[in-house]
């Protein structure tokens, strides 16, 4: 140790090394000084730089009652992208379909469907809102839905509506009138009595039906007028059954009313104790429930009613069979119209009655109990009463159930017997018929004179002779029997109009 205030010395080297030692009292007091430095730049730099604001902690916070503490802040889920919606399949109109709801129920959505399925691998869909029936057709995408639009209502109206192009197609079932067809001609749409316009796509009758228990087996047209003019009510004045008659009749703007009061009332209403339906469903249910009702419906509507045998004119009485109607023999036949314009606008209405009347769509129309426009061979009956020439021309033969018949007033073959000649050839070319005889047997009504009707009866047979070989099939007897064997009564034009016929049959 050095003493205090002597000079140091380095005991190595003997030197005094120029350092000179302070006393030990000044070194701490350096030392002070720079600490109260140190702490006075530490306030200074807080006066200036104020620490943030801090919460007390309230762990130590003493209440008498819990303090909620702050909601943690939770990170808001990822959305997921969202489903996609499917997009609905577009959907176009492409045919529109008014008239009788004979048609427009049943048959028109079937030969639709049959329709579409041409194209492919489609979805058919029908649904019935606001009196419209609508048949959708979904095709594999791209293609848009097709939609079908059918409303049904009456022929008259069908008609009115074709002549103000609210429809491509007017479903009648009956025959356009002449003054409809002047209206139609005259806005544009041709002349609805040809080939071009008029389209046969089926064959119907008006069914009388009772209940299956009623005894009743057959009534004449003149006792149906009576019955349902209200002249005959009780059932002991046509069948011995002594109950009193109860007429079901449908609504007075239907078809198959206005029909009935045409073919059987003479174009009187039906009498006003007769209980009005809505349909011939409702009629048929009506009388099947009843033993002592009575009623007429379209062909398919018979259900479990009875049919009952119609004569006409002291005819041979007919049920509505499906031989008898294709014949039109059965009194209360009636024939199935698609009406177009000449040269539609829409081209796929063109397209369509060319299917309707093909022979695959024929084969549905006898699914919906309708007859269908086809030609082959059914009952050979001889009517009680007929010339015996005839019976003895025809006792061996097989009669088609096709007869031609021909324009009102006219020599020339009505638009059904135009078809009907091609389906006659192609019936010949194929077995088992081909090589058979032909025989053509042409009849009149009892308008003139017999000599007179005997002629225009052959004249009829050859017109369809000549026909026949224009298409390579040679008849091998035409002949005619004038007013003979009649199918209907000559008192009324209808009446007359069927019983000008050419009848056709098939000999080995």
């Amino acid at each position: 140790m050095v003493p205090r205030g002597a000079e140091f010395v380095c005991p190595e080297c003997a030197q005094h090394g120029g350092i000179q030692i302070k006393p030990r009292g000044l070194g701490v007091f350096k030392y002070l000084v720079i600490a109260g430095a140190a702490v006075l730049l530490v306030l200074i730099i807080r006066l200036l730089w104020p620490p943030p604001h801090k919460e007390p902690d309230r762990h130590f916070v003493v209440s008498s009652s819990p303090i909620p503490l702050p909601p943690i802040p939770v990170a808001a889920p990822t959305p997921l992208p969202p489903i996609p919606t499917p997009t609905p399949p577009v959907e176009s109109t492409v045919l529109t379909l008014h008239g009788s709801s004979v048609l427009a129920d049943t048959l028109i959505p079937t030969l639709i469907e049959g329709f579409v399925k041409q194209e492919g691998d489609t979805r058919i869909e029908k649904t019935v809102s606001n009196d419209t029936i609508e048949i959708k057709a979904t095709f594999p995408e791209p293609s848009p839905t097709q939609v079908f639009d059918i409303v049904p209502e009456n022929t008259t109206l069908a008609f009115l509506d074709l002549t103000g192009k609210k429809c491509d197609i007017a479903l009648a079932s009956r025959k356009v009138a002449p003054d409809e067809a002047d209206h139609l001609r005259d806005a544009g749409l041709g002349d609805m009595t040809t080939t071009d316009c008029e389209h046969i796509v089926a064959l119907d009758a008006l069914a009388v039906i009772v209940h299956p228990n009623n005894p009743i087996s057959e009534l004449s047209k003149a006792q149906l007028a009576q019955i349902f003019g209200g002249q005959i009510t009780d059932w002991s004045r046509v069948s011995g059954y002594g109950n009193p008659i109860r007429v079901c009749t449908q609504s007075e703007d239907s078809d198959s009313a206005q029909a009935f009061r045409s073919l059987v009332l003479g174009g009187a209403n039906v009498a006003s104790t007769a209980r009005t339906l809505h349909g011939s469903k409702e009629v048929s249910d009506s009388v099947c429930s009843d033993p002592d009702a009575i009623g007429f419906v379209e062909l398919p509507s018979i259900g479990n009613a009875r049919s009952v045998a119609i004569s006409s004119g002291g005819m041979v009485s007919l049920l509505p069979d499906q031989f008898d109607i294709a014949t039109e023999d059965y009194a209360l036949s009636r024939r199935l119209y698609l009406y177009t314009a000449a040269s539609p606008q829409n081209p796929l209405a063109r397209k369509f009655v060319s299917f309707a009347l093909s022979k695959d769509a024929q084969e549905s129309v006898e699914k919906t109990r309708f007859v269908a426009m086809r030609v082959g061979t059914g009952k050979s009956r001889i009517p009680a009463g007929a010339p015996a020439e005839y019976s003895g021309l025809v006792k061996d033969s097989d009669r088609l159930n096709v007869d031609f018949r021909f324009q009102t007033a006219s020599s020339k073959l009505d638009n059904k017997a135009l078809l009907d000649l091609d389906r006659v050839v192609d019936l010949l070319q194929n077995s088992p018929n081909k090589g058979r005889y032909i025989l053509l047997v042409g009849f009149a009504d009892s308008t003139g004179t017999p000599p007179l009707n005997l002629t225009l009866s052959k004249a009829r047979a050859n017109t369809v002779a000549q026909q026949l070989r224009q298409r390579g099939i040679s008849p091998a007897v035409i002949t005619g029997f004038g007013q003979e064997v009649p199918v209907d009564s000559n008192d009324t034009e209808q009446g007359r109009e069927r019983n000008r016929r050419v009848e056709v049959w098939l000999r080995q």
